[in-house]
């Protein structure tokens, strides 16, 4: 059986299908395997790259990401499985002032 939402989880990281309109995180895991795990490596989404939800469906599945200057829909089960920490970007933003809560 998989993993509870937010069981081994650490301070600041949550499930990339929790991220509101407009947030930005870092990747700190991804849980999926096989094809799955694969695929969202080839579209941009490994540890370390930042993610932005730009996009989100009148139903609220899919939603679109600015990864990698490209954005791409995912499901919302499929985004239940990548891991991101939102510590890391308010560190970021204050370390590099205003400009960097603004990029996208």
């Amino acid at each position: 059986m998989g993993k509870k939402r937010g069981e081994g989880e650490k301070a600041g990281e949550r499930r990339m299908s929790e991220l509101a309109l407009g947030a930005s995180a870092r990747i700190t895991a991804l849980e999926a395997t096989g094809e799955l795990r694969r695929r969202l490596v080839e579209l941009g989404f490994f540890e370390g790259e930042r993610a932005v939800k730009v996009l989100e469906s009148p139903l609220g599945d899919p939603s679109g990401y600015l990864v990698c200057g490209a954005v791409t829909a995912i499901r919302n089960a499929d985004a239940d499985k990548i891991i991101v920490s939102t510590a890391c970007e308010e560190t970021d933003a204050a370390e590099h002032g205003e400009e960097a809560q603004t990029w996208v």
